[in-house]
């Protein structure tokens, strides 16, 4: 089977069942930034919560296609919001 990324941007060829999951979670300053999935040492994409985490590999091992596409694909580039997570990110290092 072909996994395609959460961004659609590169591409994963899962043949046969010898792969292995495994997670990164990226912090800041105490906070969950998210949580990158990786199948052996490609990136999937990166999740909010454990839960969405587990329900991927679920999806992946129960797709019945030759072709999977990682959910949560969006096209949003967050252009419009840099200048208040900017704000935000000065207003986290003043506490």
């Amino acid at each position: 089977m072909l996994i395609y990324s959460k961004d659609h941007d590169s591409k994963f060829e899962f043949i046969g069942e010898n792969h292995n999951f495994h997670t990164d979670a990226k912090w800041y300053q105490g906070v969950c930034l998210g949580i990158n999935l990786y199948c052996d040492d490609f990136c999937l994409g990166t999740f909010d919560t454990v839960q969405e985490v587990i329900d991927e590999i679920d999806a992946i091992y129960a797709c019945p296609g030759d072709v999977y596409y990682v959910s949560g694909y969006s096209d949003y580039d967050g252009t419009d919001d840099w200048k208040a997570l900017c704000e935000l990110m000065a207003e986290s290092e003043e506490t």
